[in-house]
């Protein structure tokens, strides 16, 4: 019993300390798709932006207090930024992922291919693209 209530008291500590952390700690992973742009705010004007992996995600700064995180390939990075004054203002890991909402899979016989569809469908790897496929080939239409 002893055993059970110490389980418990440990737990409402570990809610407690979660309720009443900072709001840099809500931020400790950013997420965001290849090819796309989250804004951030800040509590403080921006001196220094240190960014690990610059292949993964770049930064670009919009005005003394707001910045903007650009996705350039999976993975992942860390994202630091740091005030004038050296207080740290975001200490973040950046996810990049694949953004596929607008992404299709065609299997043809053994072979398969990736299609971006936003608003027409392009193959994702243009090297071994062929045509475009969200619109009619001259040889589809319709002989008058």
């Amino acid at each position: 019993m002893l055993n059970t209530m110490f389980s418990r008291s440990r737990g409402f500590f570990a809610a407690a300390i979660l309720l009443t952390a900072s709001p840099a700690l809500a931020q400790a992973i950013t997420h965001l798709g290849q090819d796309r742009l989250k804004p951030l705010d800040l509590t403080g004007e921006i001196g220094t932006v240190l960014v690990a992996n610059p292949a993964v995600a770049d930064v670009v700064p919009i005005d003394p207090r707001r910045l903007a995180v650009i996705g350039k390939r999976p993975g992942s990075t860390s994202l630091v930024v740091l005030s004038k004054a050296g207080e740290r203002l975001l200490d973040t890991t950046v996810v990049v992922g694949q953004d596929r909402r607008w992404t299709v899979t065609v299997h043809r016989g053994g072979t398969e291919s990736q299609l971006t569809c936003a608003p027409v469908c392009a193959a994702a790897d243009p090297t071994t693209a062929s045509a475009p496929t969200g619109s009619p080939s001259p040889s589809a239409a319709p002989a008058r």
